[in-house]
């Protein structure tokens, strides 16, 4: 059985997923570790949208406090909006 993961070389800390990984680069922090079936549901999405007036980008902010989606998380949620979209116009 050959484990993979990925060693950050400044701190030395271990991941096995690149989710993981991903939010460790975006943040500086590790994720926090939850139990299964204790998440709470986000109770308000705002999305805003570029200042750019030629690109056609929103960016998501979470609950009243404002704190901005992680962009692995961003992209997920493109994508699926992508293909759901793409789903009802076939």
């Amino acid at each position: 059985m050959v484990v993979q993961y990925y060693v950050d070389p400044s701190s030395g800390r271990k991941f096995r997923s690149k989710k993981k990984v991903l939010y460790y680069q975006e943040t500086g922090a590790p994720q926090p570790k939850r139990k299964k079936g204790t998440e709470t549901p986000v109770e308000k999405v705002d999305w805003l949208s570029s200042s750019n007036a030629s690109a056609d980008s929103w960016t998501p902010f979470l609950g009243d406090d404002q704190v901005q989606v992680p962009e692995s998380t961003t992209q997920d949620w493109s994508a699926t909006f992508t293909s759901l979209t793409a789903c009802q116009t076939d």
